[in-house]
């Protein structure tokens, strides 16, 4: 029996502590899951989608990971919002912990990171579970080999990275300024091992460095000339995303330029400032409203488009600005509407900007395509049902459009929330749940508009008979005859 050189015996041990550390680290990333992630999710509908999905995750890994079914009363438990609430904005409809934003800014990446543990893990298992000595030294090869067609399984700790800073401090913020967010936290401490949310989510900070260090010590204590070249490419591909992920913590201008226009705006949106947010173009367009038309600051984001109004006569050089709507352009379309405008179709709100020239027109047009083609998936374009309409000026229509009626200081405009006419009270008294616009708050409605939902609709005797195409003439994107009242 030949025995082994100190080189060797510390190769050998370095392979067999790659597979401990990934069982570790993968157990690690489960405690957080459960513990911490499910416990603080914002809604019951999060937590139901992430335990379906951590079941499928570990059910592909049965050798890997002991399948214990998470108990789903747990659920009962939760503080969440089980019921939208009247009036508050979406992004507010969160639980006593974490809102929505923040719960998605901190733990999104924390299922894929585990399932691509499991994979490494999964990979590993076959060449260094029950071997010893010289066996284990000769799984060296393949075990470089599965590093190499597994190593784009790491981009989901290079996203997580960039947003590891910006995400610990919003932790530490949030702390500070919510007593049962802090008191909870305590609490989950003690059922995870008494172990803090802190040093859960440093681990993947921690995790593709600790790789490198492992492949820098096949490369000092391996003596077999042969895979010595595979090794050496094996370390290089590993320090290469290594370097990628240090050059995103190092990424702090863009952040920076978040924050600035953050302060530029009086109570600016709190999900304004994202890691993966980056600036494209700002300037100053005006806005298409009902009653007159007004200037806006806009920024387009690679993600969303802000716009915000200006305050008395500044133009945005300081403090000045409020009133800051944002929307995601995933599932938006933007078109050229007229010479100078363009017009942006988005699920809660659609609208028609102003711009300097033509020219000004297309450069704006372009770079928010562009945007939204690279976000693809767009929902929108598939079905135009849940675009919400661009609202008619009030100066354009001095008569009710279904029944003709003058429009004076007692019989006062109103807007169709789904077809965006101006009507009056009588040809409005109708109202339903338009999802895209808000969960719950019911919004007014057209007698057109109503017919579209309830058929028996008793509409303004002023209107006449509706014809059976009237519907589609006024709002072709009319749901059809299966829509619900959600």
């Amino acid at each position: 029996m030949n025995l082994l050189s100190n080189d060797q015996k510390e190769l050998a041990f370095n392979i067999r502590e790659l597979m401990t550390s990934e069982q570790k680290f993968f157990s690690s990333m489960r405690m957080l899951l459960d513990t911490y992630v499910i416990q603080l999710c914002p809604s019951r509908e999060q937590a139901t989608a992430l335990l379906q999905s951590l079941d499928e995750i570990d059910r592909q890994f049965p050798k890997l990971y002991e399948y214990k079914a998470i108990n789903k009363s747990a659920l009962d438990q939760l503080a969440c919002v089980t019921t939208p609430i009247k009036g508050v904005p979406k992004q507010q409809k969160t639980a006593a912990y974490l809102s929505d934003p923040d719960w998605t800014s901190i733990f999104q990446e924390i299922p894929k990171i585990y399932k691509t543990s499991l994979n490494f893990a999964a990979a590993l298992l076959p060449l260094i579970s029950n071997r010893d000595g010289q066996d284990l030294i000769d799984s060296l090869e393949r075990v470089c080999s599965v590093f190499q067609q597994l190593v784009d399984q790491l981009q989901a700790y290079d996203v997580y990275v960039h947003a590891y800073d910006f995400n610990l401090e919003k932790l530490r913020e949030l702390e500070e300024k919510n007593e049962i967010l802090k008191a909870k936290m305590l609490q989950l401490q003690t059922t995870a091992s008494n172990q803090m949310l802190q040093s859960l989510i440093i681990m993947p900070v921690q995790r593709v460095p600790r790789y490198t260090l492992f492949f820098a010590n096949y490369a000092k204590f391996n003596k077999n000339e042969r895979i010595k070249d595979l090794v050496e490419r094996t370390l290089s591909l590993i320090k290469e995303k290594t370097a990628q992920m240090n050059a995103a913590i190092a990424d702090h201008d863009n952040m920076e330029t978040l924050r600035e226009i953050s302060r530029q705006i009086l109570n600016a949106p709190d999900d304004l400032i994202i890691p993966t947010r980056k600036l494209i173009k700002d300037g100053n367009l005006v806005k298409l409203c009902r009653k007159d038309d007004k200037p806006r600051k806009i920024y387009l984001f690679n993600d969303s488009l802000l716009y915000a109004s200006f305050i008395g006569d500044s133009k945005g050089d300081s403090k000045t600005m409020f009133n800051a709507k944002i929307y995601a352009l995933k599932g938006c379309i933007c078109n050229a509407k007229s010479t100078n405008q363009l017009e942006m179709l988005t699920n809660q709100k659609s609208f028609i900007l102003d711009c300097a020239s033509q020219q000004d027109r297309d450069e704006w047009l372009n770079l928010i395509n562009q945007q939204i083609d690279k976000l693809k998936d767009n929902v929108m374009q598939k079905s135009l049902v849940k675009a919400a309409p661009i609202w008619d000026q009030d100066h354009a229509n001095p008569n009710c459009i279904l029944c003709n009626d003058k429009f004076t200081f007692l019989n006062r405009r109103h807007h169709c929330r789904l077809c965006g006419k101006v009507i009056c009270g009588k040809c409005s008294n109708g109202k339903w749940i338009l999802k895209n616009i808000d969960e719950s708050a019911k919004q007014r409605l057209c007698d057109v508009c109503m017919v579209g939902f309830d058929k028996e609709w008793e509409t303004n005797p002023s209107v006449g008979k509706i014809m059976g195409n009237w519907a589609q003439t006024v709002n072709p994107i009319i749901p059809s005859d299966e829509s619900s009242d959600e």
